[in-house]
């Protein structure tokens, strides 16, 4: 009888500890990221793919960026991969605890010589531990262009293995200027500067925010040249209500010949904008919302990064 209370005093010991002790049980979340929509319908001059099948040049590769965050907002997993093109679909494994989750990725084109070592970045991630205040922020020191960038969230509640798809989505639009001043002789030198500039996307709710900036703040430069019949600059620009650009032509002295300005415009996500400007004229004329233009023979690294490099002054 003695033996018997024993066992039984043991078994309600167990019991009660287990009872105070947490236990935790985690699930697979299993994250399947396409990234080919944001470059889907970025066209070259002649009308052929910027990014054929998603691929980038040899010096360049995708960067994808998978984040989970729970019901508070706190980072519980987060993953980082360069793959060679974007089509080149990523599979993430993760464990997560039971609970509903926010998960979120983006993908950006990096300098990199391999799969391992970024050579240069054009996004940074930035306060990401949090949910309402992660973003992808535009590279200060990269300071006169910048490459592509894709998003996507979406809400998942986890009490089995899940398996999701993500699929990322344009998050700004490129804008080619296409310049014809070959008539006009006298004109060598074309200077346009923006009235807004990248700032930072949020990745809590997909809303970029553009900086204004004064005294033309950001201007390029380019040259006249007897190889071209116009001359065109890309860049790529976050969803903005209104863009506003001016340009001056400048004779060999430096003086101004002409000016004018490209109407304001919105910019939507995935809408990519074409401007031809006649210098002779002022007369802008909006070309075909999903052609881009390259700057130099195509396939060259021009089309989206100009010659140069480093020599744009910084916003300010």
């Amino acid at each position: 009888m003695k033996k018997l209370f024993f066992v039984l005093a043991i078994a309600s010991l167990i019991t009660a500890c287990n009872k105070d002790k947490q236990i935790d049980i985690t699930y697979q979340l299993t994250a399947t990221i396409d990234a080919m929509e944001v470059v889907k319908n970025i066209k070259d001059i002649d009308n052929t793919d910027l990014f054929p099948n998603g691929t980038v040049s040899e010096t360049e590769k995708v960067r994808i960026t998978f984040f989970v965050y729970n019901k508070a907002g706190e980072l519980v997993a987060e993953e980082t991969k360069l793959v060679s093109s974007f089509n080149d679909k990523l599979t993430v494994n993760k464990s997560v605890k039971e609970g509903e989750y926010t998960v979120v990725s983006c993908a950006d084109v990096v300098d990199a010589a391999n799969l391992t070592t970024i050579e240069t970045e054009y996004w940074q991630f930035d306060q990401k531990s949090s949910l309402t205040t992660c973003r992808a922020k535009f590279n200060a020191d990269i300071v006169w262009y910048t490459l592509v960038l894709g998003y996507a969230k979406q809400n998942v509640t986890i009490n089995k293995a899940e398996a999701v798809t993500v699929s990322l989505k344009p998050a700004g639009s490129m804008v080619t200027l296409d310049f014809d001043y070959l008539n006009l002789s006298n004109i060598q030198t074309i200077k346009v500067g923006y009235n807004t500039w990248n700032d930072y996307l949020s990745l809590s709710d997909g809303v970029s925010n553009m900086l204004t900036l004064l005294n033309d703040g950001n201007v390029f430069s380019l040259t006249k040249d007897a190889s071209y019949r116009n001359r065109v600059r890309s860049c790529y620009y976050l969803e903005s209500n209104k863009l506003n650009i001016k340009w001056v032509g400048l004779n060999a002295a430096g003086v101004q010949v002409k000016s004018g300005t490209i109407p304001s415009t919105a910019l939507t996500a995935g809408v990519n904008k074409s401007f031809n400007i006649d210098t002779n004229t002022g007369i802008v004329t909006t070309k075909s919302a999903s052609v881009n233009t390259v700057n130099g023979t195509k396939g060259e690294k021009s089309a989206l990064a100009p010659e140069n490099k480093g020599s744009k002054p910084k916003p300010q």
